[in-house]
């Protein structure tokens, strides 16, 4: 027996002897005792409060990103856990609680319930989850966070964004910043001791800033861009009510789901800044406008079912169902706003839309149905069906373009009439699964699932795709477990139609004028290249684990995992994909008041794309590709992280210490590789550093008040060559002006914690 061990149980009885022996007396040749005195029970407590202060350094907002410490200033710490039942020897079963995290800050919650065990329960949330994106944001354009953003007067245009001559003058800082505000609670009551009836609702507010592309031109060789504020006033809600069954033999669920999505801010206006080099009547200085809608209101219904049935004691049935719909018909805005755009080109008065709005109408179907059985002695069989099917019923109509409200309308046997492609899907999955227990502690799986998709208006109409899996779990030893896996898979396609696309968005007056007189006019895109996703590929997917505990104290594990795809008919677009990761941890109890832990993790992904310089060439499916003007790239990404974190009491209920550290690194980098015919300049790698070390001591003054004391110091810095030293060397672009984010913060906070 350990000399710790030793004194658990040598003390406990000393001390209780104790008395006995302290009180004995000798009274007429006979020994007496006394009654021991009777002892307290210790008091247990679960609840506590928290208050107090802590500041922060420095501004920045990538460190406050998700928590709003984003200002150097003072804070509020605040945090509370009640938990308060009935008595144990009482008849009530009454319960409540109230938790709340973060309370001085913007990133807090609180919830609240109340119940009877076994009866109902009440219970309420609210969230508040702040997204800090970029404080270091300039625009020239007034009335920020309206839909509506003028430029300054006296504001002097250019054909580029060098040329802006007043620019500097006239900058605003603007924060891009959101945030969200949670409301929302429920219930559940136990009908009876079979059936349970649930329900739920949840609204979200989420205002601010992000940021949109606002883009004049015509076409690919002649646009203008400004990056713009665009403001966020969106209001969600969410509603759920369900109804459970269970019974040994049976489990069930039925449930109604409602969304219903409103964007407060129909569309965004803005002021054209450049002098236009396709239609001078749509530059500033002519009252340029541009308008774009924002997200439409909508609203999605879905109803479901699920059930589980033991037909044997080794056999069970599962099976689940949904259906549901989705609605969006909020009103179309004009083609354009310059009214002086809307007659040309043929169109003699300018043409209305088809429709004043997109009636979209999306059904969804989902159904699963499985078994899962025992059939014999150390055999387990698994077999599901997937059904999944997505139904766009939104009308198609012909849309006669305005692009970029920078041109004249387009008439109907125009290539820029469009018609709308409304996307459905169906998919059928099958997988099967077969595991056999070698001998005790290990076992072997085998799998097998097949998919195929079906799609329209794509340029594939259907995939199918095979994966076959192998498994072996083991723990040969009490101290030591692991498994390892294989996967492959390979999915073929039906005929990759380049243009098919093209051919579904155009009238048919359309497509019968090209085919007769300009045949490469049918191809938008280079014909031979191929969408990664829709893509005849092979994979291979290895991965593995193991955890060995040496001793009582130690635990170690190692984790990994190796994937690559090959796009075996791809000629130009994604062409290969490795992934790899490497995970290794440990934790250590040197002894019962001291314990470490700590992580290493690398991953890399790897991606190879191939190009080709077409230039202005009309390229159709018989084209000869000329070999000196392909180039490629590949694409790494590596990344590393590392945690330590120790926590000690140094003194038994009285004073305790944890810290941790945590240090995460990423680089991107880029390999080129060129034919004779194209020229490529090198680009910069993209990097990421965190540092971050914490540290927390915790000092009980009584049994009922603690003091707590904290500290956290971090450094980050990223190098990104599309945002450093941008600023007007876009000519065509008139960005915000922010660079990569940077910060060195430190945090000190302290509190006082009562706890009952």
């Amino acid at each position: 027996m350990s000399k710790g061990l030793a004194l658990l149980f040598i003390t406990p009885a000393v001390l209780c002897a104790w008395p006995l022996v302290a009180a004995a007396q000798t009274e007429g040749g006979f020994m007496m005792l006394e009654e021991a005195p009777e002892q307290k029970p210790q008091e247990i407590r679960t609840s506590h409060v928290e208050a107090g202060v802590g500041h922060v350094s420095t501004d920045s907002f990538k460190f406050g990103e998700h928590t709003g410490l984003g200002e150097s200033d003072f804070f509020a710490v605040g945090n509370v856990e009640i938990y308060q039942r009935a008595p144990y020897d009482s008849d009530s079963t009454q319960n409540w609680s109230i938790v709340g995290t973060n309370l001085g800050l913007s990133s807090r919650s609180v919830h609240a319930e109340y119940g009877q065990q076994g009866s109902f329960k009440l219970f309420g949330d609210f969230d508040q989850i702040p997204h800090l994106r970029l404080d270091d944001a300039e625009t020239p354009y007034r009335h920020v966070g309206s839909g509506n953003l003028t430029l300054p007067s006296g504001w002097v245009p250019a054909n580029d964004a060098p040329g802006f001559t007043t620019l500097d003058r006239n900058l605003q800082n603007v924060d891009i910043e959101t945030e969200r505000k949670r409301y929302g609670g429920g219930f559940a009551w136990n009908i009876s001791d079979d059936f349970t009836l649930s329900g739920s609702y949840r609204r979200e507010d989420k205002d601010g800033l992000e940021t949109l592309a606002g883009i004049f031109g015509t076409n690919g060789g002649n646009p203008r861009a400004v990056i713009l504020p665009k403001p966020i006033d969106y209001t969600t809600q969410e509603g759920d009510i369900t109804l459970t069954y269970n019974r040994p033999m049976f489990q069930g669920r039925l449930n109604y789901h409602l969304s219903i999505f409103e964007d407060n801010q129909d569309n965004l206006i803005w002021e054209n800044p450049f002098t236009s080099s396709w239609d001078a009547s749509q530059d500033y200085n002519n009252g340029g406008l541009g308008q774009m809608a924002l997200e439409p209101d909508n609203s999605a219904h879905q109803i479901s079912a699920s059930g589980a049935y033991l037909v044997t004691p080794t056999t069970r049935l599962i099976g689940s169902f949904s259906y549901g719909r989705m609605l969006q018909d909020d009103p179309f805005l004009p083609y354009t706003i310059n009214s002086s755009l809307n007659a040309a080109n043929g169109v003699s008065s300018p043409v209305p839309l088809p429709r004043n709005s997109l009636d979209g109408d999306v059904t969804t179907l989902h159904g699963t149905a499985g078994l899962a059985a025992n059939p014999l002695p150390k055999t387990d069989v698994k077999v599901q069906y997937t059904f999944d099917k997505r139904d766009n019923n939104t009308p198609r109509d012909i849309y006669l373009t305005i692009p970029n409200d920078s041109d004249n309308q387009s008439a109907v046997d125009e290539e820029r009439a469009r018609i709308n492609r409304p996307y459905s899907r169906t998919s059928h999955k099958v997988e099967l699964d077969l595991g056999y227990t070698v001998f005790p502690g290990t076992k072997v799986g085998v799998g097998y699932d097949f998919e195929t998709v079906n799609r329209d208006f794509t340029e594939v109409e259907d995939t199918q795709e095979h994966t076959a899996r192998f498994k072996v779990r083991s723990a040969p030893f009490s101290f030591a477990s692991g498994w390892v896996g294989y996967d492959y898979s390979i999915r073929h396609t039906s005929d990759y139609v380049s243009n098919q696309p093209f051919l579904d968005s155009h009238t048919n007056q359309v497509i019968s004028d090209l085919r007769a007189n300009d045949p490469d006019g049918l191809f938008e895109n280079n014909p031979y290249l191929r969408k990664f996703y829709i893509a005849s590929r092979r994979r291979h997917l290895a991965k593995g684990g193991i955890t060995v505990m040496p001793i009582d104290i130690v635990t170690l594990g190692l984790s990994g995992s190796y994937s690559t795809s090959d796009y075996d008919s791809t000629t130009i677009g994604l062409t290969d994909m490795n992934t790899a990761s490497v995970t290794a941890d440990a934790s250590v109890m040197p002894t019962s008041d001291i314990a470490l832990s700590g992580f290493f993790t690398w991953d890399k992904a790897s991606y190879t794309d191939v190009g080709y310089q077409r230039g202005n060439a009309a390229i159709n499916p018989a084209t000869v590709l000329d070999p000196t003007l392909f180039w490629e790239q590949k694409s790494n990404d590596k990344g590393y992280t590392a945690g330590a974190e120790i926590e000690w009491t140094v003194i038994p209920d009285k004073l305790t210490f944890a810290a941790d550290y945590v240090f995460s690194k990423t680089v991107t980098d880029f390999e080129y590789s060129t034919a004779s015919g194209v020229m490529s300049m090198p680009v910069p790698d993209l990097k990421s550093t965190l540092h971050s070390l914490g540290v927390q001591g915790e000092y009980k003054v009584r049994d009922d008040v603690s003091l707590r004391l904290g500290y956290r110091v971090e450094r980050f810095d990223s190098d990104d060559f599309a945002l450093d030293g941008v600023g007007e060397d876009i000519p065509r672009v008139l960005t915000l002006g922010n660079e990569s984010p940077s910060y060195l913060a430190h945090v000190i906070w302290s509190s006082v914690v009562v706890h009952f």
